[in-house]
């Protein structure tokens, strides 16, 4: 079910020491567009402490997601939860207590937008892979080719903004079912030329 989760920006971060960027991967990016080269670099958003949190507001549920573009974020699901870390977190309360779901898990995938070699880019998308289903659970749709429930996935679509720091949130909408689009702004997500460096 499509559904918008929020509409209200939220400001995300908070500085601190300490890097905790996941070393299986350099959280950077480039994209050949033929006449140039472009880079993004988000490895100086995984300090640790810096979590970013998106609190949706006006929710009786405390609906919360809880993010980390280049490594792990901070907080955790409960430790009898079959997968307790990740890249995006969805925190909610719930009948028995506080519910928690991975969106998100491993490198991200990274792709410009718009992807025309004619153009700048003016943004970025970063998609990452959620956890797989709980043995039992049917909240994703079911996929007749793999014959499993799909993944949950999450795709944050990052516009440049030079006047943004770290990043914000304007929105996130649920569509279709356990795809999460998570709609921000940040400075990481203006491109590089690499040809003069």
């Amino acid at each position: 079910m499509l559904g918008v989760l929020a509409v209200l920006a939220a400001v995300l971060g908070v500085a601190s020491a300490g890097k905790i960027c996941d070393p299986a991967y350099e959280c950077k990016y480039f994209f050949d567009a033929g006449t140039d080269l472009w880079k993004w670099d988000f490895s100086d958003s995984c300090n640790e402490g810096e979590e970013f949190l998106y609190e949706v507001p006006n929710r009786a549920d405390n609906l919360a997601y809880h993010m980390q573009l280049c490594g792990i974020a901070d907080h955790k699901c409960a430790p009898g939860s079959p997968y307790t870390t990740g890249t995006v977190l969805q925190t909610y309360d719930a009948e028995g207590g506080s519910a928690c779901q991975v969106l998100g898990q491993g490198a991200p995938i990274f792709s410009a937008w718009p992807m025309d070699a004619n153009n700048i880019p003016t943004g970025l998308n970063i998609t990452f892979r959620g956890a797989p289903p709980i043995v039992g659970e049917t909240t994703c749709d079911f996929n007749p080719v793999t014959e499993a429930y799909d993944y949950r996935h999450s795709v944050f679509q990052l516009k440049c903004d030079y006047s943004v720091p770290m990043m914000v949130v304007d929105t996130i909408v649920e569509g279709p079912t356990c795809f999460y689009n998570i709609y921000g702004r940040s400075k990481h997500a203006c491109p590089e030329t690499c040809n003069n460096m």
